[in-house]
């Protein structure tokens, strides 16, 4: 409504005379705060940098800056073209855009073959963990029907010999699939 009334104003200052006719208000208008845009504030900057918000670039980092120098540029970011860059875009040192699209494909492929390389380990990780855990499940019932087979009442150190090994390597797969 501020912003409305002020755009009223200064066309009937434009114009002369009040807007459409009405008579020109005499309360004076409060004043607009106005907020700063820091990616205009940055583009003023030499050795200029951009880090956009994930939600808004979509799929990937796409910004590609024509006619840059990339030898008078900084280096580029590989947190940001991972997508992790965790700094404001004003204190990091490195380059947040690419200076051609040669240069953003092969960054993007090498993103690409970052994220397949982790997810790899990952599926890796997992499925260890499965097969210990399979084993380990298999071991117990093993060492569960040797202790009611016999009439101890305690469980001997032989019985789970198997299992505890078994179970320690459980643990470290735990950690690692975490």
């Amino acid at each position: 409504k501020r912003l409305m009334s002020a755009t009223t104003a200064l066309s009937a200052v434009e114009d002369g005379g009040p807007a459409d006719g009405q008579q020109q208000q005499q309360a004076p208008l409060a004043p607009i705060k106005s907020k700063l845009d820091r990616e205009i504030q940055m583009m003023q900057l030499p050795n200029l940098t951009f880090q956009d918000d994930i939600n808004r670039t979509g799929e990937g980092v796409d910004r590609v800056i024509q006619g840059a120098d990339a030898a008078k540029c900084p280096l580029l970011c590989r947190d940001w073209v991972l997508l992790a860059c965790s700094k404001e875009p004003h204190e990091c040192t490195l380059r947040h855009y690419y200076v051609s699209d040669e240069e953003k494909e092969s960054m993007v492929k090498w993103r690409r073959q970052k994220d397949v390389t982790l997810e790899m380990k990952v599926l890796r990780a997992v499925a260890v963990r499965e097969a210990l855990v399979e084993k380990a499940r298999n071991q117990a019932e093993a060492a569960s029907k040797v202790f009611f087979a016999s009439t101890r009442s305690l469980v001997e150190q032989e019985d789970v010999a198997e299992l505890l090994p078994t179970l320690d390597q459980l643990r470290l797969a735990n950690v690692r699939s975490v």
